[in-house]
């Protein structure tokens, strides 16, 4: 009995031992100072939007000095929601490295388009989220115009989401204008053609009708022979010649 009493505080004692050792390791852990900042920006040889500059006062703001400030008095959090709330940044992660270093990683948002409009001067992004311009970077992007408003935004991402998601679509078709109907029409890079595509319905099957047209008549008739490529109608493709 004596023993299985022994053995079962030795086990105990063991357990308590291991344990503050662990906090004790943990709290020289948390202690430790930062010893500089690291900041990687996602995407930056295509995306232009931010900078590690621009990342860095937003810190600084937050944190006049953090050389020397130990960990557990930098809120992370705080930084992330900060960093965040800049227009162009989709999402940031904030860590200290094992070189204790504060380290920020920062994604930046994705245009697809941009939107010229009485409504809006803005871009919209991969995510069908408007998105604030930025004086650092103007991205290469399908120009949106005409009566844009907040009842056919959904339509536009959904027209310029199947065109990005087919190359020949996504090579040929530069912009999209909307009319006072409500009607959609393309300006194409080859050709200088204006396809009128009508209502945002049939998304599908007009752009198919446009891949054949382009399969079949291009390759006879080369680019330039029609100047209007009509994909209202069911079942067929009007064009007008020059």
């Amino acid at each position: 009995m004596l023993k299985k009493w022994l053995t079962y505080s030795l086990y105990v004692i063991a357990i308590v031992a291991v344990g503050v050792l662990m906090g004790f390791a943990d709290a020289r852990h948390a202690n430790k100072t930062i010893s500089g900042l690291n900041i990687s920006v996602v995407d930056f040889d295509t995306l232009k939007f931010v900078n590690e500059e621009m990342v860095s006062k937003v810190v600084r703001s937050t944190y006049d000095s953090l050389e020397h400030k130990s960990k557990n008095a930098v809120d992370i959090s705080l930084l992330e929601k900060k960093i965040q709330k800049m227009s162009s940044v989709a999402n940031a992660e904030v860590f200290v490295d094992i070189e204790n270093k504060l380290s920020v990683k920062v994604e930046q948002r994705n245009p697809v388009g941009r939107i010229i409009s009485s409504d809006y001067n803005c871009y919209l992004d991969v995510n069908g989220n408007k998105m604030s311009l930025s004086p650092m970077y103007t991205a290469n992007v399908m120009l949106i115009d005409g009566e844009v408003n907040k009842n056919n935004l959904n339509e536009i991402y959904a027209l310029i989401t199947y065109v990005r998601n087919n190359e020949v679509l996504k090579a040929q078709l530069v912009s999209i204008s909307v009319d006072k109907n409500n009607e959609y029409s393309f300006r194409t890079r080859k050709g200088n053609q204006v396809i009128e595509f009508g209502k945002a319905e049939n998304i599908e099957q007009k752009f198919d009708k446009l891949l054949i047209y382009y399969r079949k008549t291009v390759s006879d008739f080369g680019w330039r022979r029609y100047r209007k490529i009509n994909l209202k109608f069911a079942n067929q493709v009007v064009c007008t010649k020059r």
